[in-house]
């Protein structure tokens, strides 16, 4: 199984969607399953990488997916090792060419097209269109749509979420 946090910025969305695979899958680590996340920013990408973040960030998130997630370190909250073990940072601009050849199961792409003109996000959803599985899942941000011209490869399974034909 192949996801992809695309616009990872500093690894919050990649290490938890680490910790609700590990949560409902215990022996993730021993299978086939990666996590490749990108950014554009080489500085969010080696604050994602050091894996340590300020307590605080740990409080919008329930207390047990937050054991499953965190080790304390003084004032610090570390990712556990069986979650990092899963994510595999890089960098990835979108307007040059993708490192990336897929097939992925599932992509999120949140928030990061509300930056882009319109053609610019038309190319880069295609993109992401293209490297998705068939039957995997496109998850988008709140404020951003997809284009017409994808009717036919991806639809609509909820607000924010689309299915690879």
């Amino acid at each position: 199984m192949r996801l992809w946090s695309a616009g990872c910025s500093t690894g919050e969305e990649a290490y938890s969607i680490a910790a609700v695979v590990l949560k409902h899958f215990a022996e993730a680590g021993r299978h086939d399953l990666r996590i490749l996340a990108t950014d554009i920013s080489r500085r969010v990408l080696a604050v994602a990488e050091r894996a340590e973040y300020p307590a605080d960030r740990a409080e919008a998130i329930t207390p047990e997916l937050a054991a499953l997630m965190f080790e304390r370190g003084g004032e610090k909250l570390r990712i556990r090792p069986a979650l990092r073990e899963l994510v595999s940072f890089r960098y990835m601009n979108f307007m040059e060419p993708w490192p990336v050849t897929g097939p992925f199961d599932a992509i999120f792409c949140r928030n990061v097209m509300i930056y882009m003109e319109d053609d610019v996000q038309a190319r880069v959803w295609a993109g992401l269109a293209s490297v998705l599985a068939p039957g995997g899942t496109l998850f988008t941000g709140h404020s951003e749509r997809i284009g017409p011209e994808l009717k036919g490869s991806l639809q609509m399974v909820g607000k924010t979420t689309f299915r690879r034909v």
